[in-house]
């Protein structure tokens, strides 16, 4: 098995909710921390995004991946 942080689900999406941020910012758009944390839940939820989260959990446990 691939060696992995032990990360709160918190500081997880905190840093993604920064990714997003100045993300968002490169492209000369300024949201706050608030909306950011509503498309990052959101995005969260779409089946594509599910999709590569369970081919990553594979890929940290070694197994195929679709």
């Amino acid at each position: 098995m691939t060696e992995m942080y032990d990360i709160k689900a918190s500081d997880a999406i905190n840093h993604l909710i920064e990714d997003v941020i100045s993300d968002q910012e490169q492209l000369g758009v300024k949201i706050t921390k608030a909306k950011a944390k509503v498309l990052v839940l959101n995005a969260l939820m779409y089946n594509v995004v599910s999709c590569e989260v369970c081919n990553q959990v594979r890929y940290f446990c070694d197994q195929e991946i679709d």
